[in-house]
C-alpha cells in the first residue's frame, strides 16, 4: 500500500514542475529608495545602469527620468522600463519598473515564466545595493 502512495508520488512531480513554470505577469514593481531623495536624477540614472549592467540588463534612455531596458537569456527576452525620477512618480523615494514586453516566454492564459519575476527582483536588489553603498 505505501509503495502505491509513493509511485503515485513520483510520478505526480513532473507534472507539478511543469505547471509551475507560469506565473500572473506582475506588470508595475514599485519599490521604496529613500536614498533617491537627496540624489539628482543623473546619479540616479548612472547608479541604475550600472546596477543594470552588473546583470546583464542592455538599457538605454527612453525619456526624461525613463529607461528602456532588455535582458535576453537563450531563447527568452523582456523588456521592461524603469522609471525614476520626479516628474512621472508621486513620490520621488520610490522606482517604478513596469514589465513592456516579452518573447519566449509567455504562455496561452496571459501568464509569463517565472524567470521574469526572478530577473526583475534580482534586478531591484542590485539597484537598492547600487544607491545605498554609492551615497
Amino acid at each position: 500500500m505505501k509503495l502505491k502512495y509513493i509511485v503515485l508520488s513520483i510520478s505526480a512531480l513532473p507534472l507539478t514542475s511543469c505547471m509551475t513554470r507560469y506565473e500572473d505577469v506582475k506588470k508595475e514593481h514599485v519599490f521604496e529608495a529613500p536614498s533617491l531623495i537627496d540624489m539628482s536624477s543623473y546619479k540616479i540614472k548612472n547608479r541604475i545602469l550600472s546596477a543594470a549592467k552588473s546583470l546583464k540588463w542592455d538599457c538605454g534612455e527612453e525619456g526624461t527620468d525613463v529607461l528602456r531596458c532588455i535582458y535576453s537569456a537563450r531563447q527568452h527576452n523582456t523588456t521592461i522600463r524603469i522609471f525614476y525620477g520626479n516628474q512621472l512618480l508621486k513620490n520621488r523615494a520610490h522606482i517604478n519598473i513596469q514589465y513592456v514586453s516579452s518573447s519566449g516566454m509567455e504562455n496561452k492564459d496571459d501568464k509569463i515564466h517565472v524567470k521574469y519575476g526572478k530577473w526583475v527582483r534580482k534586478l531591484q536588489q542590485r539597484i537598492l545595493e547600487e544607491l545605498r553603498n554609492n551615497n
